[in-house]
């Protein structure tokens, strides 16, 4: 199995409303063409409770939505930063020379792990149960880091 994204965890943290779309503005490519497995993302709940998150990733070229995930609940636990991963549905391929956008949606307030630095963000003024736009439509903020997201994706079989 291999992974591509971000995957440094760094010393920031930023806070997210359920009133938009998440995207970071970096791009990323697997080193291979595979099937994507999972999208995972290094966040924590802001309070006590549970609340869930969903996400998914763009081609670059075009904006198209590529895959989402599974919506997964993330638990507040004491303000502790923890890997969540979502498996992707259905059975998506990615290729080595397609650049491609990780997004997320969360349905109340996270927390996301974050480097510290001044980069731009993307984001999309859509609610936590509306469809993912496809194409997107991203608009850009700036001033924001990279959100630690990794992909796995593995071999496709013959």
């Amino acid at each position: 199995m291999a992974e591509f994204g971000y995957h440094t965890i760094g010393a920031g943290f930023e806070n997210h409303s359920n009133a938009a779309i998440y995207a970071n503005a970096h791009t990323y490519s697997p080193a291979e063409d595979g099937v994507l497995d999972s999208i995972f993302v290094h966040c924590r709940k802001s309070s006590d409770g549970t609340i869930q998150v969903k996400f998914a990733l763009y081609d670059v070229s075009d904006g198209s939505l590529v895959a989402e995930t599974v919506e997964i609940d993330v638990i507040f636990d004491g303000g502790a930063y923890h890997w969540y991963e979502a498996a992707v549905v259905g059975d998506i391929d990615v290729f080595a020379v397609k650049n491609y956008r990780f997004a997320w949606k969360q349905s109340d307030s996270l927390y996301v792990n974050k480097d510290v630095g001044s980069l731009d963000r993307k984001y999309d003024m859509e609610a936590y149960g509306d469809p993912w736009p496809d194409p997107s439509n991203w608009s850009t903020e700036t001033g924001k880091p990279r959100i630690f997201c990794l992909c796995n994706i593995h071999a496709r079989r013959s």
